[in-house]
């Protein structure tokens, strides 16, 4: 599961255990809350794609990216463990803080913002960024 956390943050965690899987590092993070987490299925299963929004009025897609690392087994010895990096793909400025974000059902990568203080509702095709 993803999270997006108050201090700007977005973390990558196992459902079943809650053991945190990636985190996104402190300069790729939001400059204010991140107060929306969720992934992009439509992109594709392999696409590992993610996206957030913040109080900072930034619409950020992330790349799951998945790495070896090397663990020490019970034995001594040591293996490969796969972990996970989210690395910013692209950002999308919006004009006004987000309060609703929902992937769009359609052929296309799309999200729709909606900004209810001004009013705005937003569709971002996503393959057109």
């Amino acid at each position: 599961l993803a999270a997006a956390l108050g201090d700007g943050s977005v973390e990558l965690r196992c459902a079943s255990t809650g053991q945190q899987l990636a985190r996104a590092a402190d300069e790729d993070a939001h400059r204010g809350s991140a107060c929306q987490v969720g992934f992009l299925p439509a992109a594709g299963a392999d696409a590992g794609l993610l996206w957030s929004a913040g109080n900072d009025k930034l619409l950020r897609i992330w790349s799951i990216a998945t790495a070896a690392q090397k663990a020490s087994g019970a034995k001594g010895g040591s293996k490969q463990v796969p972990t996970r990096e989210l690395r910013p793909a692209f950002d999308v400025r919006l004009p006004h803080k987000p309060n609703w974000v929902t992937e769009v059902a359609t052929s296309k990568v799309a999200l729709c913002v909606a900004d209810v203080d001004s009013g705005t509702l937003a569709v971002y095709d996503l393959r057109d960024l």
